[in-house]
């Protein structure tokens, strides 16, 4: 299944989302939990995730950060002054660019680079996280 870049696509209700390529947005992309405690998104980017500045990641609808999985291929490019939600699980490297913020964890395989950045980590049960990565 391949969905709409995440720029064309302004609301996402739970499920599984595919890109084939990079997936961005420049503007605020809501996650929309649709009143349900069980609701998770699982997004599998092949490529990489970019973020422009002031972007901003949006809960509604009971969503949580913690049931957010952004599973990444390449990398990820948080942009100036970026929010994000979720739980990262980037196969080369992040970066949190000057005044951005995660609400959520990241892990990559190589590192996690912050300059200026708000991190506030998720209550999560750890037990279904993998170990090891940045916190």
């Amino acid at each position: 299944m391949t969905l709409l870049p995440l720029k064309q696509k302004k609301r996402h209700m739970p499920g599984l989302y595919k890109w084939s390529s990079n997936a961005h947005f420049t503007d605020s992309d809501t996650f929309d939990g649709q009143d349900t405690e069980d609701a998770v998104w699982i997004l599998q980017i092949a490529q990489d995730v970019l973020v422009g500045s002031n972007a901003a990641v949006v809960l509604a609808g009971g969503a949580k950060a913690e049931s957010i999985f952004w599973q990444v291929a390449g990398h990820v490019d948080g942009g100036t002054s970026a929010h994000l939600e979720g739980i990262f699980l980037v196969k080369t490297h992040m970066a949190f660019k000057t005044g951005s913020s995660l609400n959520g964890k990241a892990f990559s395989q190589t590192a996690v680079t912050l300059d200026a950045v708000s991190i506030n980590v998720v209550a999560e049960d750890d037990r279904r996280m993998l170990r090891g990565g940045v916190y």
